[in-house]
């Protein structure tokens, strides 16, 4: 959700020819945006994990050790890192022709 409001925004606020007018390429802001969305993802998980320890502990639940709550921490960030998309461009990719001319011209 974070990721789609992250690039939804940019179209929505009618923002997305001023991004694309900067001296960066569009491959750079993608990854920027998707750093970020990971960044962001890890500091929520991370918030979520130190609230259940620390409600654990208020509760005093029965069965709590270190070992659990390690194993559940690294759960928790693990199921919260997305997956990064390869943003490398093929070797076979070629730019479009301006409108109005043809390739090769």
């Amino acid at each position: 959700m974070i990721a789609i409001w992250l690039f939804g925004r940019e179209f929505s606020d009618h923002t997305a020819k001023d991004l694309l007018a900067l001296p960066a390429s569009r491959a750079a802001i993608v990854a920027a945006k998707f750093t970020l969305a990971a960044a962001w993802a890890l500091v929520l998980a991370a918030g979520t994990a130190a609230g259940g320890l620390l409600l654990g502990a208020l509760l005093a639940l029965p069965g709590w050790s270190v070992q659990a709550a390690a194993a559940g921490v690294v759960r928790i960030l693990v199921a919260a890192a997305p997956p990064m998309p390869s943003l490398g461009r093929s070797g076979t990719a070629r730019r479009a022709a301006p409108a109005g001319r043809t390739p090769g011209r």
